[in-house]
């Protein structure tokens, strides 16, 4: 399973891949992270001007990729944001799959990340992620 997630407050849908496909999602920035439990995640992004493009907003756009090349994924408070999911019975992620509530944990927290350290002012995030089950291997 895949989630689809949009925009600075993480709005989110779950898909399946064949649909994240469908719509012809090309990432601009690919990132994987291998949890202490064997699950694999891997996190896509597509960065957009919010409002019409620009000198300014493709600087913006530039210097966000990067940020989110360089961003360690390890470093991000995931089992906080996770508590804090499961903790929320309002929160619709609460009942889901455990791939899609860390997938959607994981955009939120990059999200936050991207925004706190000044990355975030004129671009829409787009992404994906897809969290797997280890094969235990």
């Amino acid at each position: 399973m895949v989630l689809v997630l949009s925009g600075a407050t993480a709005t989110a849908a779950v898909a399946a891949p064949k649909v994240v496909e469908w719509f012809t999602f090309d990432p601009d920035v690919s990132s994987t992270l291998v949890l202490d439990t064997g699950m694999t995640c891997t996190l896509e992004y597509v960065l957009t001007p919010d409002q019409v493009a620009s000198d300014e907003s493709d600087k913006a756009i530039e210097s966000a990729k990067e940020y989110l090349r360089s961003l360690d994924l390890n470093a991000l408070p995931l089992d906080e944001r996770l508590a804090e999911i499961e903790a929320d019975p309002e929160n619709p992620f609460n009942a889901t799959e455990e791939g899609a509530r860390v997938g959607y944990a994981l955009f939120g927290l990059v999200v936050a990340d991207l925004s706190a350290h000044g990355h975030s002012s004129g671009i829409s995030v787009e992404g994906s992620s897809d969290c797997r089950p280890g094969t235990g291997e």
